[in-house]
């Protein structure tokens, strides 16, 4: 019991002096006394001299002196531009949001309710306590004439989501919406 005592002593001592420091010797004047803005932007200005050799490779020599140098380029690289692969709920997510702004609704609104309802898992299932499901990326319950399949479809339960936001003028029908309070 006494070893123990010792030690949360020792601890808490520690810790005083540790933030006592910190109030003696703040970090930003430390940070200010090394000045490193200035080693950043006073280095000296070098030369680069570019000669081709025998085997068309390329010789780069730094110098400190300003010469006449001549470049004679040998061959551009061609620049392709370098898409990176979407995985397949990236796919999903940028179709879904597509179709949300060519119908004219808010993208912003339809990721945060997709988000909220199924954490854009399209396979997501619900159970509620009067017995219904509810299915799919925007969790569609099954009161509505969908089958299984239409509402784990991302693609048909999208098309069905929007047009029956457009239908209602709201977002009521989806129980984040009315949660996040989004109309």
């Amino acid at each position: 019991m006494n070893s123990k005592r010792k030690f949360y002593n020792t601890v808490i001592t520690l810790g005083v002096l540790a933030t006592v420091w910190q109030w003696i010797l703040p970090q930003y004047a430390l940070a200010a006394s090394l000045n490193y803005w200035h080693a950043a932007t006073s280095s000296e200005s070098l030369v680069f001299k570019i000669e081709e050799n025998e085997a068309n490779s390329v010789k780069i020599t730094v110098s400190d002196e300003a010469e006449d140098i001549k470049v004679k380029v040998v061959e551009t690289p061609e620049i392709k531009e370098v898409k990176p692969e979407l995985t397949p709920k990236e796919e999903m997510r940028a179709w879904v949001l597509a179709e949300a702004k060519k119908a004219g609704l808010n993208p912003k609104e339809v990721d945060v309710i997709i988000h909220c309802e199924s954490r854009w898992d399209d396979q997501a299932v619900g159970h509620n306590r009067n017995g219904s499901n509810d299915k799919g990326l925007w969790q569609i319950n099954s009161i509505h004439r969908l089958s299984d399949t239409e509402r784990l479809d991302y693609k048909t339960a999208t098309k069905w989501a929007i047009e029956k936001r457009l239908r209602d003028g709201n977002w009521s029908a989806w129980y984040c919406a009315r949660r996040l309070a989004i109309k």
